[in-house]
């Protein structure tokens, strides 16, 4: 193989006779010359390819001949990159370093087996290309970070990530804040520290995790849940329709009646949302009424988490509320002050008989809250959504005739006011649900006194 020589200009000549600004700018050309003649060749950078369409980068350097730095690598690191779309391990494997690529794959899928499971779904690369000091300007601005484990502190390991700078995390902490904010601002989830996290109670975790889907964003302890899960709701939707609710149902009503000292029956109660606002506010004693178990397991739940009342001035009992024999059947645990009907008479056959039966339970007040039409009370054929419906059952639901309910609500003695709208048509209180529209409506209906006789 021919070398070439570097090319050395000729000496300068300096002739003895020449100006002293000559002779000056012939010393500078030379003291030029010999800075560059004796400065290191450039290394030219070489870019590194990684083959795949991820946008998230992980990059590491295990040892591989140690199942422990395999553990930690998995155990600590990757468990965050599970089921997560997008994000990619790529594992350097130096060829002159270390096993071949068989026994690489071999001993990172026993410890993924063993540390993850063998369902954990994980994207991972080898990367094992010819790889050098002129690849690690490009590695750096391609990966989101790298993992530094006990092996990078050494040897050509230690070399490599040091080049890699501020792009090399250590702890778990810091390898999830790189992962989320590489993600768009409206894709990153709230981050909280151990501190944070060893004040949960991970067993009421599990216990709201097997009650999914919840209809409320209800608190248990220090944990919120999110509303929907497991079903086609977003939860967005749900906590929206839950606070614009609470104006009306809450806010509005509970100036209109007395709460303090009274004693509330909720019929299609769900988890009891509604009633411990009630409670909240200074109700004495409550009864809840549903057909669905979850929802009554889920009642239970957050009652006993959250004790609104002493046990046992609160119950949820089970009962179909489209037999109106199941609501007098609650008059054992009466009597009640106040009957609160909320997003229930729409999902039935038809609500006079059930309004009928609010009615005898009611010593003061009734308050509703359904979808009405201005147009004839026609049965909708349709299957009910159980997550949505008090019954599970498909049944001819009718969606009431506003003037139709108010006179029904008068004929009972029963004096309805509909509450008025202060929030805007947004998701959860649009389309049927649009309370703004004249689609949805709440009432409060006080008893007046019984015409003589």
């Amino acid at each position: 193989m021919e070398t070439t020589q570097p090319q050395i200009p000729a000496p300068f000549a300096l002739d003895p006779n020449a100006s002293a600004s000559d002779r000056e700018s012939a010393a500078a050309l030379l003291a030029r010359a010999t800075e560059e003649l004796t400065a290191p060749a450039a290394s030219a950078e070489a870019p590194v390819e990684i083959a795949t369409a991820a946008d998230t980068l992980v990059f590491a350097w295990p040892d591989w001949r140690d199942d422990a730095e395999l553990e930690r690598l998995l155990d600590t690191f990757a468990r965050h990159l599970v089921g997560r779309t997008g994000s990619c391990l790529c594992l350097r494997r130096d060829p002159a370093l270390d096993p071949d690529a068989r026994a690489a794959t071999e001993a990172l899928l026993t410890v993924h087996a063993r540390v993850l499971g063998i369902d954990a779904q994980l994207d991972v690369l080898l990367v094992d290309d010819a790889f050098g000091p002129a690849q690690y300007p490009s590695l750096k601005r391609l990966i989101t970070c790298a993992i530094a484990l006990e092996s990078s502190a050494s040897g050509p390991r230690a070399e490599l990530f040091g080049a890699l700078g501020e792009k090399v995390v250590r702890t778990s902490d810091t390898f999830v804040t790189a992962i989320l904010q590489s993600l768009p601002s409206a894709q990153r989830p709230q981050l909280y520290s151990n501190a944070v996290l060893d004040t949960v109670n991970w067993q009421m975790v599990e216990r709201i995790q097997a009650l999914h889907p919840w209809m409320y964003p209800v608190v248990l302890g220090n944990l919120r849940v999110t509303p929907g899960v497991g079903s086609p709701i977003p939860p967005e939707t749900l906590e929206n329709a839950m606070r614009c609710r609470a104006q009306l149902l809450v806010e509005a009503a509970l100036r209109r009646i007395e709460i303090q000292g009274r004693a509330v029956l909720e019929v299609g109660s769900n988890c009891g949302f509604w009633s411990a606002q009630y409670a909240r506010r200074g109700a004495t004693r409550v009864t809840g009424l549903d057909t669905r178990e979850l929802c009554l397991r889920q009642a239970d739940l957050y009652w006993r988490t959250n004790r609104f009342l002493p046990e046992g001035a609160w119950r949820f009992v089970k009962g179909d509320i489209s037999d109106p024999s199941a609501l007098w059947s609650v008059r054992q645990h009466g009597p009640f002050d106040i009957v609160l009907c909320a997003g229930i008479l729409h999902h039935l056959h038809g609500y006079r008989d059930v309004l009928a039966g609010c009615a005898e339970l009611a010593g003061e007040a009734i308050v509703l809250d359904t979808r009405v039409t201005d147009g004839p009370e026609a049965p909708e054929r349709n299957p009910n959504e159980p997550f949505i419906d008090a019954r599970s059952s498909e049944s001819g639901k009718v969606v009431p005739n506003l003037d139709a309910l108010l006179f029904t609500l008068r004929e009972l003695l029963f004096e309805p006011e509909v509450l008025p709208v202060r929030f805007d048509t947004a998701p959860g209180v649009d389309g049927a649900d649009d309370y703004n529209a004249g689609r949805r409506v709440a009432i409060v209906a006080r008893r007046v006194d019984r015409a003589p006789a």
